[in-house]
């Protein structure tokens, strides 16, 4: 799914990649665009998954202690809940759930 496929897109970043899934191995992983200049360290986010709104936010809450909050655990427009964060130790996190 890219920006412009977004129900107000932005047409500046209309072709950057907003969702993009992949599954080898049995493994999925998830991708995106990134807007921010890439550095040693925040070059990937790392993406958990949750069958449940409960696991979802006990993860975010954990992981967000003594971190920052990109993004608040919340429903969006493609279903279920998405939240983004930096933990204590400069890793990025998205949940899913």
């Amino acid at each position: 799914m890219t920006h412009g496929e977004a129900p107000e897109p932005n047409d500046a970043i209309k072709d950057k990649v907003m969702h993009m899934c992949l599954i080898a191995g049995g493994v999925t992983f998830f991708m995106a665009d990134s807007f921010d200049p890439l550095t040693r360290g925040n070059g990937i986010s790392l993406n958990l998954q949750f069958d449940s709104g409960a696991e979802g936010r006990e993860a975010f809450d954990n992981l967000a202690a003594g971190g920052k909050v990109i993004h608040p655990l919340e429903p969006v427009f493609w279903g279920g809940m998405f939240g983004q964060l930096e933990d204590k130790y400069g890793v990025l996190w998205m949940i899913n759930c």
